[in-house]
């Protein structure tokens, strides 16, 4: 309802105010219930969705899959290697059997890049020989 409804209802009288405060009145009184209808609705659905076969009569197949809670406790120490010990790793070969130079001859863009010195970077790939089964 606009300002200007309502001077008009003001200015034709005391009458016209009263039916418009009583239409009001119930428009506030079905709104009110139906707010309540609600409220009571959300109250049913949440305690429907907080029942599990611990605290109603559901069986434990509608629970659902759970997480196991983790027991260990907290240490407080960061996740990963910690710091001073000692790591272990594969250490490299001195003499390989086999060198590959890899060395790209243009950029992405297309330029020639056989005068440009380039990164060196060392890997060594360990091949393991092929495991023959026997059948005794």
């Amino acid at each position: 309802m606009d300002e200007t409804t309502i001077i008009k209802t003001y200015n034709d009288g005391i009458n016209a105010v009263v039916s418009l405060v009583k239409d009001l009145n119930g428009q506030v009184s079905s709104l009110a219930g139906q707010v309540n209808a609600l409220n009571n609705r959300i109250a049913e659905l949440e305690a429907r969705l907080n029942k599990n076969s611990g605290n109603s009569n559901k069986p434990p197949s509608s629970d659902g899959l759970k997480k196991p809670k983790n027991m260990r406790e907290k240490t407080g120490k960061p996740t990963g290697g910690q710091q001073g010990h000692e790591g272990k790793t594969l250490n490299k070969v001195e003499n390989p059997d086999k060198t590959v130079d890899l060395k790209p001859t243009q950029c992405e863009c297309g330029c020639c890049l056989s005068s440009v010195d380039g990164v060196t970077r060392t890997r060594q790939v360990i091949e393991l020989p092929t495991i023959k089964g026997i059948h005794y």
